[in-house]
């Protein structure tokens, strides 16, 4: 399935076998109390929509940005119209921004702000080359008031804005050219303070505040997976780490001792946290999930999101692939902390679903939102898939 402009495009990820040590965790955290579902609640239009990250306000409702009411594309993919969501921790619905002025598209990434939101918005007309990224400060409902800055760069990836420990905004795109900036660091008026192109770097995964002002970023380049820790004062290098050619990591978090990065092995279909220190030295390391893929080359993990929790565990979020691109996923959330604590579903089994992004609530919870979709997709775009928001009691 080929992605279109402003597309949300569903991987083809399907039901695997897992090794039996593993999949006895998995089931102890669905059907005992380690790992809690309450009672999901949605988003839902005629067409596809989809939830790619999220934080909590301070009176304790999430805000939820993504997409919404996509149909399918003329040639293939899905276009959609970014929106913003508000939702009680009850469920309810208390507001809905949808940004039909500014083509098709998607709010990619969220951070609070003093006074709102800070908003990462890649949109445009049904044109790859047309499609622009901008950054608007919104109210807490998402209605704009200003822009605050617009990139030569047309996407982004999800979950590419952060608030730093001095309440500055930190921004990640794909950067235009190879000399172009990649990464952008606002005062929460909106003043660029700098922006920068990390050396080794070519695209900007994941952002997580570092203690001081300072910012992590993870990327991917020519030498693999790269974690780099750079100064907020001014854009510069702190320290950089190269991961293991082997492992390909997809999100972090920081934690109370460091750093948390959720990796995956492709030629093993293993899933894993490792640890590293504030200077980047790697501290332990945690299976989450290995498949047993014997005789199966197609069989693969994808890890999607990772959040740090109380007593320096951290919640993950992954989907499980399989050979056969009509076969639904299966979605899970773990809590690990040394080892495996717990895991449950996300969605519902025999229906496509995904996690995109990971909350820790003030309550002790974690929000995991993302998509649920039908048995069966097209592989055109435009399936009826929604919001999902799935809260989880981890303790």
């Amino acid at each position: 399935m080929a992605r279109g402009a402003g597309s949300s495009v569903h991987s083809p990820y399907s039901i695997m076998r897992v090794t039996p040590l593993l999949l006895a965790l998995v089931l102890v955290g669905c059907d005992s109390g380690g790992l809690e579902a309450g009672e999901p609640f949605s988003y839902a239009t005629d067409g596809t929509d989809s939830a790619v990250d999220v934080v909590q306000a301070p009176n304790g409702d999430l805000v939820v940005t993504g997409s919404t009411e996509g149909v399918q594309r003329p040639a293939d993919g899905t276009l959609a119209l970014p929106t913003v969501l508000r939702f009680g921790l009850d469920g309810e619905l208390t507001s809905a921004e949808v940004y039909r002025d500014l083509g098709f598209g998607s709010v990619q990434g969220v951070a609070l702000v003093d006074g709102g939101l800070a908003i990462a918005v890649s949109a445009g007309p049904d044109d790859p080359g047309a499609t622009e990224v901008t950054v608007y400060l919104t109210d807490d409902e998402g209605r704009r008031q200003n822009v605050v800055l617009r990139p030569d760069a047309g996407f982004t990836q999800r979950s590419n804005v952060r608030v730093l420990d001095d309440g500055s905004v930190a921004v990640a795109v794909y950067a235009a050219t190879v000399t172009s900036p990649q990464l952008y660091l606002l005062r929460p008026d909106g003043t660029v303070v700098w922006s920068e192109r990390l050396a080794n770097v070519q695209d900007i995964l994941a952002l997580e505040a570092a203690p001081g002002g300072d910012l992590y970023v993870l990327g991917s380049g020519s030498q693999g997976s790269t974690i780099t820790r750079v100064s907020g004062a001014d854009g510069s290098e702190v320290w950089g780490a190269v991961r293991p050619s082997s492992w390909t990591a997809s999100s972090l978090a920081r934690t109370a001792s460091g750093l948390a990065v959720l990796e995956s092995n492709p030629a093993e279909a293993t899933l894993r946290v490792s640890r590293l220190c504030e200077d980047g030295a790697r501290l332990s390391t945690a299976t989450v999930v290995q498949l047993d893929t014997e005789g199966e080359s197609s069989r693969s993990l994808n890890g999607t999101a990772i959040e740090a929790l109380s007593n320096d565990r951290v919640a993950v979020a992954w989907v499980e692939s399989g050979p056969s691109f009509q076969t639904p996923p299966d979605a899970y959330v773990a809590v690990v902390g040394l080892e495996v604590e717990s895991a449950a579903r996300f969605g519902e089994r025999g229906r496509w679903a995904a996690v995109n992004a990971l909350q820790a609530l003030t309550d002790g919870r974690v929000a995991a939102v993302g998509e649920a979709g039908p048995e069966f997709i097209g592989g055109f775009g435009g399936d009826d898939f929604d919001v999902r928001v799935t809260l989880y009691d981890v303790d």
